[in-house]
């Protein structure tokens, strides 16, 4: 009887590990939003996951016309402050970043950007001296490709399974001694 009650306590314990702890982390936020028109730069580029991030592997680029520049990356708790810089041209840009999360798992992503350069024209006082024209921009099609999801078992329903079958072996167990005897 007391193995039956072993059997039972480690099925008991599986079936109620949290299966939070087995869950990847999830982006929360970025800043500026992915696909966002920017007019002015700004100093950093945040983004915030749901839990605590590693500094050590973290990374990110700046692309523009398939050329990257390394950006210095920071990491602080659960966010990856990405320092931006200030002599860009008129254009569409991709800030890809790579970093790790607390459980070890890689996290990636890419904010997509258009800095559009508001530029004042001047105009002559006959015409209308205070109209101020920014400059035009081309709109383009942007292609935001999304990372791919890694997927996860749910670990309480695989917990509850094998106590369940460890259940069903001790049960077969004892009726087939029972038979013998």
């Amino acid at each position: 009887m007391t193995k039956l009650l072993k059997v039972l306590a480690v099925a008991g314990f599986l079936l109620f590990l949290p299966s939070g702890a087995f869950a990847h982390s999830d982006l929360i936020t970025t800043e500026p939003t992915d696909g966002a028109v920017l007019t002015q730069i700004p100093e950093n580029f945040v983004v915030t996951y749901n839990e605590d991030l590693i500094a050590e592997g973290t990374f990110a680029v700046l692309v523009k016309d398939g050329v990257g520049t390394d950006l210095v990356a920071k990491v602080v708790s659960n966010q990856v402050f990405i320092t931006m810089t200030a002599d860009l041209t008129a254009g569409d840009y991709a800030v890809e970043y790579k970093t790790v999360a607390a459980d070890g798992h890689p996290q990636e992503g890419i904010i997509n950007f258009t800095y559009a350069i508001e530029e004042a024209v001047a105009i002559s006082e006959e015409e209308n001296p205070t109209v101020i024209s920014p400059l035009s921009i081309e709109e383009t099609d942007i292609v935001i490709e999304q990372p791919e999801i890694e997927s996860t078992s749910n670990f309480t329903a695989v917990g509850f399974g094998i106590a369940v079958v460890l259940l069903a072996l001790v049960l077969l167990l004892r009726l087939r001694s029972k038979n013998k005897g």
